[in-house]
């Protein structure tokens, strides 16, 4: 198996794992009372700015910091539900 595919399928396998994780405290949460609050679209990219500067010393740090970066935000769009 090539690298690029088995980081493929251990994303999905962690994305499935962490939804199934989530899911049992999740619902006792709300079951016992508790809000589950989502952040809107403009709260979200407030902390994007924020985190930017953080993201570019990263990715300037790297010996493939761009490419490393542009994957994983890409595995995380693939993946997302």
């Amino acid at each position: 198996m090539r690298p690029r595919a088995m980081l493929d399928d251990r994303a999905e396998a962690t994305g499935e794992t962490w939804s199934a994780a989530e899911a049992a405290p999740r619902a006792k949460a709300i079951e016992r009372g508790n809000t589950i609050i989502e952040m809107a679209a403009p709260e979200v990219d407030k902390l994007k700015d924020l985190s930017a500067g953080v993201q570019r010393a990263w990715i300037e740090e790297q010996a493939d910091g761009q490419a490393l970066f542009d994957d994983a935000n890409g595995l995380i769009d693939r993946y997302a539900a």
